[in-house]
């Protein structure tokens, strides 16, 4: 989505279309031009006209090739939009119709922006009038040229109008942003919360169509959704991680610095988004705290959109804001996590050592880990030494006799990899993965993620945990880690139940 201008005659400008408006007014300006060089204009009031002309002309030509440079600054189109209205109304100042450039205006800034419309544009029509009446006495226009160039100038005075009532709306939204996300920051210690009103707050103020938040993780240097904002919006839990220095995220994230992208599908180091729509251009600016790496912010936009350097300064001034209070909000978190997982371990200790019998303990296993990784289905396999195959034992899903009827055999499968490589093995996509096969699965059962525990007693193979999910899904860390415990709990209770 491109950012929209408000003006008091059109609903909305893209900067492209503003563009091509101030190239229009180049074209007029030279028209202008002509006709004083054939009327004994001087020279330097020809000279002006030039220059103000071809500013304007090469300002459509970056809006249609989407360049950057001195031309995109807004101060010094402003300033040429200063010399324009000066140089129409010298060519009109001895015309009764003087007074309406500053009555219409006014009253057009009064409805559309309020008190501070109709100040701001009775003060810049008063001063450019004042400057324009030391000039001397321009010659008489035909009267069809006049009359055009009248509209021609009340239109152009209610758009300098809405320009400069945009740039104030936008200093003002920017400031809203910053108060809100400082708020925010300052009230909360919930690291959720935090990055979720940085995308929203992110993606109000660039005016994108996706705003996302990635964080690093310190163990395994991988960037992974946390939050996301916008039209179209990412699930962590089903966007594959980045490396570091991997796809253009991946490198801001290693390099530490700011980019803009104005189109993915030139950039070889683009890792295509898995959103609803594709992303055509992309802002990424680094979270740091000092020179630590915490994450990447990004703002994306469907149509392409050129990011202005204002639009870096923006996300780099709230990625600033957000750093410090991210950092101390991970630390609380890690805490926090600590001590809900010392807590689940516990009391699912003390669930299972006060169980009577092997029953009892497995279906406690299987409803222990899907409440605490939430997940649709946890099945429990246990292994049968003289058969060398796991036999499905129970699961807190609908095919419980489907699960009953599961005999897979030891030495290849996912099942055996995880219990030989004797830890966790995380599957996101299983139709992407040749090590799941559809026999090893419930008939009927459309998972599409697992995430499978063996169960050891030192070197002795008890059995097998396999945890399903209807969705594509990339368990995190902290949640693989805490399910490798209870599966070692549960190990335990299984092998002293049998006792």
């Amino acid at each position: 989505m491109n950012s929209v201008i408000p003006t008091p005659l059109w609903k909305g400008l893209t900067p492209q279309e503003l563009a091509v408006e101030r190239g229009i007014r180049g074209i007029v300006l030279l028209l202008i031009l002509l006709w004083a060089a054939f009327h004994g204009a001087s020279l330097p009031r020809i000279s002006i006209l030039l220059l103000t002309s071809l500013v304007l002309i090469f300002n459509l030509l970056r809006g249609t090739l989407r360049t950057g440079g001195l031309l995109a600054s807004r101060e010094l189109m402003l300033l040429v939009d200063v010399v324009y209205f000066c140089a129409l109304i010298y060519f009109f100042r001895d015309q009764r119709e003087t007074f309406y450039l500053l009555l219409i205006p006014t009253a057009v800034g009064a409805v559309w922006y309020g008190v501070r419309g109709a100040l701001l544009t009775a003060t810049s029509g008063a001063l450019l009038f004042l400057g324009t009446s030391f000039l001397p006495q321009g010659p008489p226009l035909p009267d069809p040229v006049l009359l055009l160039f009248r509209f021609l100038l009340l239109f152009l005075m209610a758009s300098l109008l809405g320009f400069l009532g945009e740039a104030i709306s936008r200093k003002t939204e920017e400031l809203e942003v910053l108060a809100g996300l400082g708020h925010t920051l300052n009230s909360s210690l919930v690291l959720d919360d935090m990055l979720f009103s940085l995308a929203e707050w992110g993606n109000r103020l660039l005016r994108a169509d996706i705003t996302t938040v990635r964080l690093l993780n310190q163990a395994d240097k991988a960037l992974i959704v946390r939050a996301s904002a916008g039209k179209i919006r990412l699930d962590s839990g089903t966007q594959p991680p980045l490396q570091l220095g991997e796809g253009i995220i991946g490198w801001v994230a290693k390099e530490g610095k700011s980019q803009i992208i104005p189109d993915l599908a030139q950039d070889p180091r683009f890792a295509y988004y898995d959103g609803k729509e594709r992303i055509t251009s992309l802002a990424c600016v680094p979270l740091k705290e000092g020179e630590e790496i915490l994450g990447v912010l990004t703002c994306g936009t469907i149509l392409p959109r050129v990011f202005t350097e204002r639009d870096i300064e923006l996300l780099e001034t709230l990625s600033q804001h957000a750093s410090a209070a991210i950092s101390k909000a991970q630390i609380h978190a890690e805490r926090e996590r600590k001590y809900e997982e010392l807590s689940i371990l516990y009391s699912s200790s003390t669930a299972l050592m006060s169980a009577q019998n092997l029953d009892e303990i497995l279906a406690l296993v299987v409803s222990l880990m899907a409440r605490t990784l939430n997940v649709e289905d946890c099945t429990l396999f246990l292994f049968d030494p003289q058969e060398e195959v796991f036999v499905g034992m129970i699961s807190t899903s609908v095919f419980k006799e489907q699960v009953q009827a599961l005999t897979i055999p030891f030495g290849k499968g996912a099942l055996s990899e995880a219990v030989l490589g004797r830890g966790p093995l995380a599957i996101p996509d299983i139709s992407l993965d040749s090590r799941v096969q559809i026999s090893d699965l419930p008939q009927g059962a459309h998972y599409k993620a697992l995430l499978i525990l063996p169960l050891l007693k030192g070197t002795k193979i008890i059995g097998a945990i396999s945890l399903s999910s209807r969705e594509i899904r990339y368990f995190e860390e902290s949640e693989i880690r805490l399910a490798a415990s209870l599966a070692a709990v549960s190990a335990m209770a299984i092998v002293n139940a049998r006792q």
